[in-house]
């Protein structure tokens, strides 16, 4: 009956719906991640070759990454629009100016957050590497709770707008 496959619908897509965003997530994560861990890795390691440092940067660049791929899915999720035909107008449209600049603010406080340590970690006390623990701790928070938030929302607007 029409019935029938209209609740299938319902109760399917929603689950169909976190499958493709998760997916996205994921393939996201794996791309972006491969080639900056490999930069961030490759280059802290030619710089200084401290397997700390080297482990910090690792570290650090998965948290970063995983944030901003998270923040850019769930604002992507919320401010979406199905509608618009010209990506030119989507690109600058509301939603992804203010991605941007949420992106920005989450990279700014990166930097604060790091700056101190390494100029203590490189100038003050070389090779102390308890300096790095408080602001890889502050950094995962951070990003533990931008992530979380951000796929929330995301999750819950395409499950919205499909209802």
């Amino acid at each position: 009956s029409l019935e029938g496959e209209a609740f299938w619908c319902v109760r399917v897509a929603p689950i169909a719906l976190r499958k493709v965003y998760w997916y996205k997530v994921f393939v996201s994560l794996v791309m972006i991640l491969a080639i900056a861990e490999l930069l961030a890795v490759g280059s802290v390691y030619l710089f200084s070759q401290d397997w700390r440092l080297v482990g910090f940067a690792a570290m650090v660049t998965f948290f970063v990454v995983a944030t901003l791929i998270g923040t850019n899915m769930g604002a992507g999720g919320y401010f979406a629009l199905y509608k618009e035909k010209n990506p030119i107008r989507v690109a600058s449209s509301q939603g992804a100016s203010l991605t941007f600049l949420g992106s920005m603010i989450y990279l700014t406080l990166v930097a604060i957050v790091l700056a101190p340590s390494l100029y203590g970690y490189y100038e003050v006390a070389p090779h102390r590497h308890s300096l790095l623990d408080l602001p890889l701790i502050i950094i995962a928070a951070l990003s533990a709770v931008l992530f979380s938030v951000s796929t929330h929302v995301g999750l819950r607007a395409i499950t919205r707008d499909y209802h």
